[in-house]
């Protein structure tokens, strides 16, 4: 199976000087708390949801110890301090962990109107015969041991296919009726799929019966390198796709009410389009929202010009209503740093406004923003539109949401641990803002000697935030900053 190796770096600065951190694009920093969820597991693959409550969940794959599927839930009204800042805040159960393989691989979660979480996943068996799945497991909350599906009996996991090889990045979103529906590529090359399962028809009532899933090829002539989906207010599918073969960014649409069965089934019901080819060598990682008009949100990395890119389209203006042709899109560079956008993620707020978390080439987790109202053109098309922050030194998969008042949650593994974090934004903006935290806190031997994270860890920050800014009071116009790093490794 593909992975994803990347190195740790060695960080040196001293701080910025204040004009340069309240510049307008940089605009008003949030006020970050992050904690460790698991410290046992080294994590990959995190996928965040929260629900209407605010409670925060993750899914995420055991990296190296037993490769199982995780998930981890706080419940924000019994946390210590109501916001699961702390890690005994959080709750974490093996949802899957087979005795001989791996559970959990490119797992994806999201969660229905009630709070309930479904994740999509891979899970490969070896022994006396290996096999490889592709998996949904789903936990009723009301129904559950402590009202948490913090316990394995919660969970119940079903076989979708055994397509005999496994496939990349998978997305998972649920429509207003529970409906689970999900992307993924199988074969050689692996081609795009999706597969939805109709909850009222369903054997049980929670679709895990293999019969309960319908599934359909919808691009047999790409090679898939890696999907998102997400699902629009009236239930419609939308899939954002890389296309391997041609080097391009596609996009997938199926119009519910007028598909053949009325679940998008069949590879008729389905509208393409390329989005972008430019360069031949982008659509790496895709990331899709939709606001609440339907509008869909991509974000990806090219890799010609090694940057992150944003892609939206407006359904109303499109040729067809539904964004299926080249010209409907807009597209944009999120900002003009390179080897600045693996591993994204976006969520879009009541506003439209897209959150985007990835990671940089120094190891840091950063939050890219846009206010669409202010944007030059209305669509984020413009890297000037877009304010950017470090949330946190980490590294992986990242993975954003945001609650009901837009307040950015972000799930990612620490950079010298892979341990599990969870950063949140629930305290306001910090007063006048820090656009870019520095990468150490002065460039001491302490922190110069420890590239293995022993004096430079995420359980430091809380320290490093109070240094931090009793030192930018005292700063002059005059600081100026330097900063040394070593080259991360290519992914």
């Amino acid at each position: 199976m593909l992975r994803k190796r990347m190195g740790h770096g060695l960080l040196l600065a001293v701080f910025l000087a204040v004009p340069a951190l309240t510049s307008p694009k940089d605009g008003q920093a949030y006020n970050w708390s992050t904690v460790i969820v698991d410290a046992a597991t080294p994590s990959t693959f995190a996928s965040i949801g929260v629900d209407t409550a605010g409670n925060p969940m993750i899914s995420y794959e055991d990296r190296f110890l037993d490769d199982a599927l995780n998930f981890a839930i706080c419940e924000r009204a019994a946390s210590s301090k109501g916001n699961c800042d702390q890690t005994g805040d959080w709750k974490t159960v093996k949802v899957e962990d087979p005795a001989e393989g791996e559970a959990g691989w490119q797992a994806s979660m999201a969660l229905d109107a009630n709070g309930n979480p479904v994740i999509a996943y891979w899970s490969t068996y070896y022994g006396s015969y290996s096999r490889i799945d592709f998996k949904f497991a789903t936990c009723d909350r009301a129904a559950s041991l402590n009202g948490n599906c913090d316990q394995v009996a919660d969970w119940k996991t079903v076989i979708i296919e055994q397509p005999g090889s496994d496939g990349y990045q998978t997305g998972i979103g649920v429509d207003g009726a529970g409906n689970p529906m999900i992307s993924y590529s199988t074969g050689h090359p692996p081609m795009l799929k999706f597969a939805t399962c109709s909850r009222s028809a369903s054997t049980h009532g929670n679709c895990d019966q293999t019969g309960d899933w319908k599934t359909v090829m919808v691009d047999p002539t790409t090679d898939c390198g890696g999907s998102s989906l997400a699902v629009t207010s009236g239930g419609d599918p939308m899939i954002a796709y890389g296309d391997q073969t041609h080097g391009a960014l596609r996009f997938a649409t199926c119009d519910l009410s007028a598909s053949q069965n009325r679940n998008c089934d069949q590879g008729s019901d389905w509208k393409i389009a390329v989005i972008d080819s430019a360069g031949g060598s982008t659509g790496y990682e895709p990331s899709l929202a939709a606001d609440s008009n339907g509008d869909p949100m991509i974000v990806y990395f090219d890799w010609t010009s090694l940057k992150k890119k944003f892609a939206t389209c407006d359904r109303s203006a499109s040729a067809h209503g539904n964004c299926d042709q080249t010209v409907d899109w807009r597209l944009g560079t999120v900002d003009q740093a390179v080897d600045q956008g693996y591993n994204t993620s976006i969520a879009v707020d009541l506003n439209g406004d897209p959150m985007i978390s990835f990671n940089s080439d120094d190891y840091r987790v950063k939050l890219a923003k846009c206010d669409r109202s202010a944007s030059v053109n209305g669509d984020c098309d413009q890297p000037a539109d877009w304010g950017t922050e470090t949330v946190d030194y980490g590294r992986g998969f990242t993975s954003v949401t945001l609650d009901a008042e837009a307040h950015p949650l972000v799930a990612y593994s620490a950079d010298s641990s892979d341990s599990l974090m969870f950063a949140t934004s629930w305290l306001a903006p910090a007063v006048g803002g820090i656009a870019e935290l520095p990468d150490v806190a002065g460039a001491s031997a302490e922190h110069a000697g420890a590239p293995d994270g022993s004096a430079w860890r995420p359980g430091n920050h809380a320290a490093l935030g109070g240094l931090l800014a009793a030192t930018l009071v005292a700063l002059t116009a005059g600081a100026w900053y330097a900063r040394r790093r070593w080259l991360r490794q290519r992914p």
